[in-house]
């Protein structure tokens, strides 16, 4: 999206009443400049990406598209076989392709930091043993990506 402004005010009136849940407003009214004392400040949040690196929701994406395999199901408690599979090739292209931390990469898919170092290990194994298949695949992955 062009033209954003850096930060906008939600416009609240005092005497107004408002529901408890912000996601139950039915309508907002917003200015760029501040009116009120009562107007509710919001500042864009920076992209914290670096330019040419993709971000992990893209790379979580399509690694689950490949996988034909849910993002909720690869966030998930359950160790099938596929949501394993998706989960280590997510953290091994994520490590690869960003410079993110392993917490990071990690939060992305409810796991820690020794977690995506155990998929790393494990893909890098695999590379080793089924090394044309899944090369195959991963350029396949990365290709997407810079689409």
């Amino acid at each position: 999206m062009k033209n954003l402004p850096k930060k906008i005010y939600l416009q609240v009136d005092p005497e107004k009443e408002y529901p408890e849940d912000f996601n139950d407003l039915s309508e907002v009214t917003w200015c760029i400049d501040r009116i009120c004392d009562t107007d509710i400040e919001y500042v864009l949040k920076k992209n914290d990406h670096k330019k040419g690196e993709p971000e992990l929701t893209k790379i979580l994406r399509i690694v689950c598209e490949v996988n034909e395999v849910e993002i909720v199901a690869v966030k998930g408690r359950r160790r099938f076989k596929n949501l394993i599979t998706a989960k280590r090739e997510y953290g091994y292209l994520a490590r690869k392709l960003t410079k993110k931390s392993l917490a990071e990469i990690g939060k992305k898919i409810n796991r820690d930091h020794a977690n995506v170092l155990y998929h790393n290990r494990i893909i890098k194994g695999w590379l080793e043993i089924k090394g044309y298949y899944l090369h195959k695949k991963f350029e396949m992955i990365e290709e997407r990506l810079k689409i």
